[in-house]
């Protein structure tokens, strides 16, 4: 088996795309759960 090209997304490119958009979203809505906690 040759795994250099799968066919399909890899689970690590789906696990780092999944924490890059939690981080996104995290970012953006710092303000309104930071305001909320204090």
């Amino acid at each position: 088996m040759n795994d250099n090209q799968p066919d399909s997304i890899s689970l690590r490119d789906l696990l780092l795309g999944i924490v890059l958009a939690i981080l996104c979203i995290a970012w953006i809505a710092a303000p309104w759960i930071f305001g909320e906690r204090f």
